[in-house]
């Protein structure tokens, strides 16, 4: 019964975040009271076609610096969860802000996520591995698309 409790029952599918890494996530969480938490996590898929989406996973970014690997020469959709509650009553509040990035050779890319005192932020931006100013991309979702 314990093996099962320790092994069994998550629906979470994880990302497996094994291609070369050329997304950064930078993560800041700034809360009013130390009871207060937050969590933020990423779901990513691979766009096929203009609205078509096919679920790759998911990674809880719990370091302020989080490196992913996502595929070279496709879009991919992406959906930040920001998660908020009491330390000791749980994460009972979300909210989401989603991005499609088209990662191309020869560049890196950064993703800003910020919840601070129950605001919260996505930015995106990129630089080629040539310069080291980075240029703001823009955050859509899948826009048009129902």
């Amino acid at each position: 019964m314990q093996v099962f409790l320790l092994t069994g029952c998550s629906s979470i599918t994880y990302y497996p975040n094994e291609k070369p890494k050329n997304l950064e996530v930078r993560k800041t969480i700034k809360m009013e009271s130390f009871l207060d938490g937050a969590q933020i996590w990423i779901k990513i898929y691979e766009l096929e076609g203009k609205c078509k989406t096919k679920y790759q996973g998911q990674l809880w970014i719990k370091e302020n610096k989080t490196l992913i690997g996502l595929p070279i020469n496709k879009a991919s959709y992406l959906i930040v969860k920001f998660y908020s509650g009491g330390k000791l009553t749980g994460y009972n509040s979300s909210v989401s802000e989603s991005a499609v990035i088209n990662i191309r050779p020869g560049y890196k890319y950064r993703a800003d996520v910020k919840y601070v005192d129950s605001s919260y932020y996505l930015g995106l931006s990129e630089r080629s591995i040539n310069s080291r100013k980075w240029k703001p991309l823009p955050v859509q979702g899948l826009v048009g698309c129902r």
